[in-house]
């Protein structure tokens, strides 16, 4: 009876599931029906029209373009969510019984216990609690509690009150990650600038995916500060709320060519990481070369791509790693490479990476960018921005 009654459990989710999906596919269909009406403008020239109206016409058609790739790639982010494989676990009738007796003993009342696993390896357990015992009862306690009965570590996640509350209320747990980033930067202002045409950010999001961001706006001081700053913030935005890193990619360089009167171009650098797992993947747009450092051996990372801003029809590279603790992600701003360039180049900066021991993140960055200037004779010709990451065991 009790088997009969898990199967039945196990097919009503995945009819929830499967109807989800279809709902979603359907409005992604939508959506792509949608983007071919804004491409059915005719932009060839007549030879009954002005030049003038011709202009407006091709500008027209541009403007429709930007937006058809707009809703193209939401489109394409519906269908990607439709294709993601969440899974709603059940607890066995040892676990249930074992997490009923645990929180029972330490006086808590349970409802509505919600377990997901995806693909990726994320975690997420959301639940109703509340606390009837004297004194306070933490978060980090019940999240114990959870990992004794799952034989797996999971932790409050980070918006979760400290303390469970006298009111039944919803919490939520999700799985510790495996690795964790240790992050440094080191900056350079081009010499007859005051403010920095580069950009940086650093994001990380309650399921694992920490990623690390570089922006540099074309030319340089406060006009490519802000083309920069604006890459990032959007970048940030989107990749927080769960966007796939390519879909990040298009949908910025979409807002950016949409700028008609003011285009600003600028790189992107983006490598995103799976804490869980060690997987990254770096996703470049006209910018730098990348390296991962791994005891003495150094791997590179280019791709070859413009900068955003200049074409509606942006395919970015997805290059893909797996890190293991001890490692090092290097991130660097074009003016470091166009400062060792008459130098010693890109090669240089290798052979010098590979003999680097094993420093802090911070320490690290900070001597990359002295051994640079050096170089150059403290000569800095333009912006300079390193950033080192170091893989760690959590």
């Amino acid at each position: 009876m009790r088997k009969s009654l898990q199967k039945a459990q196990d097919v009503n989710v995945k009819l929830v599931n499967d109807f989800g999906k279809q709902k979603l596919i359907l409005y992604a269909d939508s959506f792509r029906n949608l983007a071919k009406t804004y491409n059915s403008v005719d932009k060839e020239y007549k030879e009954d029209e002005s030049r003038q109206d011709y202009i407006m016409k091709r500008r027209l058609y541009e403007n429709r373009e930007v937006l058809a790739e707009h809703i193209n790639e939401l489109a394409d982010i519906l269908h990607t969510v439709a294709d993601e494989n969440i899974m709603v676990k059940e607890l066995t009738p040892k676990q249930s019984k074992m997490l009923a007796h645990s929180l029972k003993s330490n006086r808590i009342l349970m409802d509505k216990f919600c377990y997901t696993e995806t693909e990726t390896g994320s975690l997420q357990i959301s639940v109703n609690l509340s606390y009837i015992g004297k004194g306070n009862f933490s978060t980090g306690k019940v999240a114990k509690i959870f990992s004794a009965v799952l034989n797996r570590e999971v932790v409050p996640q980070e918006s979760a009150p400290l303390y469970i509350m006298e009111n039944l209320a919803q919490y939520s747990f999700v799985l510790k990650p495996a690795f964790a980033l240790e992050t440094g930067v080191a900056r350079a202002v081009k010499e007859t600038e005051k403010l920095s045409g580069d950009s940086y950010g650093f994001c990380e999001d309650e399921k694992g995916r920490f990623s690390i961001l570089l922006s540099d706006g074309m030319g340089s001081g406060d006009k490519a500060m802000a083309d920069s700053e604006l890459v990032i913030e959007l970048s940030e935005r989107f990749l927080e709320a769960g966007y796939p890193l390519e879909k990040t990619m298009k949908l910025i360089n979409s807002a950016l060519v949409s700028g008609v009167e003011n285009k600003n171009m600028s790189t992107l650098d983006i490598c995103d990481v799976n804490l869980h797992t060690g997987n990254c993947a770096f996703a470049k747009v006209g910018a730098s070369v990348s390296f991962i450092k791994r005891d003495n051996y150094v791997d590179k990372i280019v791709a070859g791509n413009l900068p955003l801003g200049i074409f509606v029809d942006m395919e970015p590279e997805i290059i893909k790693r797996s890190l293991a603790a001890g490692d090092y992600i290097i991130m660097l701003s074009d003016g470091v490479l166009e400062g060792l360039g008459q130098v010693i180049g890109e090669d240089g900066l290798y052979d010098f990476l590979c003999a680097m021991d094993s420093l802090p993140a911070k320490e690290m960055a900070n001597h990359l960018l002295n051994y640079v200037i050096r170089v150059c004779n403290g000569k800095i010709r333009d912006d300079m921005t390193i950033l080192v990451a170091k893989v760690i065991d959590f």
